[in-house]
């Protein structure tokens, strides 16, 4: 008896807890600064309240907002409220005016006169580019730092190599163009080449000999 009893609980347990509810995002590429709606689909029986949350968990803490069709005071708001998503009688939501902020995942969870439901849906808010907003402030400051970067080391290393490799060849090669084309150059080169070689051995042979016949010249009577 108490097993059947056990049984019979864990059955109507997981069918309260069943998740048959389904949550479509439309447009399914929502951009930045237009509007969104978590369309929820697929519930069963008569919905007596439900609840959204920021995230897949659905403690109090991560609540959007609580909404009791029959409550005279329909709406009541939680600790991460958003001024800007408003809910339908059918369970859905709709965000309008998209921020970056809003890209996360979104739980529901439907309290109906037959049973209890959850479904959650990731919604991504896109660039008016086309490329998905979902990064947060400090991711996107950090793929620009990171860029920049790049960039810096790499015309420093192109500088580096100009500067050892490229700049010494070309101040060799504007000397050896200097050289070529001083006149002057060229002609100490050939005055000091001709000063160099010694006078012709013929030369002081008849200085001495001219010499010579001068002086017997003169001791002659």
């Amino acid at each position: 008896m108490r097993s059947c009893i056990i049984t019979g609980l864990l059955s109507l347990w997981m069918d309260l807890t069943s998740g048959a509810i389904n949550i479509q995002l439309i447009p399914q590429y929502p951009v930045i600064g237009e509007s969104a709606t978590l369309n929820v689909t697929g519930v069963t029986g008569k919905i007596l309240s439900f609840a959204w949350f920021k995230g897949p968990k659905t403690a109090f803490d991560y609540e959007i907002l609580v909404y009791l069709p029959a409550s005279p005071v329909s709406l009541a708001t939680g600790p991460l409220h958003i001024s800007r998503a408003r809910p339908f009688p059918d369970g859905s939501l709709l965000f309008s005016d998209l921020s970056i902020i809003d890209s996360d995942i979104y739980t529901v969870k439907i309290l109906t006169d037959k049973q209890v439901e959850e479904a959650s849906v990731t919604l991504a808010v896109y660039g008016a580019c086309g490329c998905s907003a979902g990064l947060s402030a400090g991711g996107i400051a950090g793929i620009i730092c990171g860029t920049v970067l790049g960039i810096v080391l790499i015309v420093s290393a192109t500088f580096l190599l100009y500067k050892r490799c490229v700049l010494p060849v070309t101040e060799e090669q504007r000397e050896i163009s200097n050289k070529k084309d001083d006149p002057l150059t060229e002609y100490y080169n050939v005055q000091t080449a001709t000063a160099g070689f010694p006078n012709e051995p013929g030369s002081t042979y008849m200085a001495l000999q001219y010499e010579s016949q001068d002086k017997y010249s003169d001791l002659q009577p």
